[in-house]
């Protein structure tokens, strides 16, 4: 199987921010994806010619959603994959206020990661390697979405 971010994450358009998926190990627990900036994108800022910087992190939180929801689609039997809640962040750090057009990729390795609960060590990089956003991205993924629901009405 081939995993885009269309059969990994719950996302539809025009939320479903993420491109590509451009590497991905479940042994090493590493995913690589990658966003195409333009002035057509989501958020983009005409007066700033790009989008705020701090949109990384929904880059960045889609980027682990695919990570699991490949986790989830090589499960024996394969599962759907589940919807996740980003809890939040720390160690965010960007040098830039605003990404320009182009295409980043966003790399990801796991810190820990359950059934559950997870962690990320995240950093996006422009198109010539340079980093330019990094965080730890903690994130929660009930195991049963309309229990949690109906808890948490």
């Amino acid at each position: 199987m081939i995993f885009t971010p269309e059969n990994t994450l719950p996302h539809k358009p025009p939320m479903l921010l993420i491109h590509r998926i451009t590497a991905y190990n479940i042994e090493n627990e590493t995913i690589e994806a990658q966003v195409d900036i333009s002035p057509k994108s989501l958020f983009y800022d005409t007066q700033q010619n790009g989008v705020p910087a701090y949109i990384a992190l929904e880059y960045m939180a889609q980027t682990v959603g695919c990570f699991a929801g490949i986790h989830d689609l090589t499960q024996i039997p394969p599962q759907k994959p589940k919807v996740g809640f980003v809890l939040g962040t720390r160690k965010w750090h960007t040098t830039v206020k605003f990404l320009s057009s182009g295409t980043y990729t966003i790399k990801a390795k796991t810190l820990f990661f359950d059934e559950e609960i997870a962690s990320f060590d995240i950093t996006l990089y422009d198109d010539q390697g340079k980093s330019l956003c990094q965080a730890v991205l903690n994130a929660y993924r009930p195991q049963d979405l309309k229990r949690f629901k109906e808890e948490h009405a």
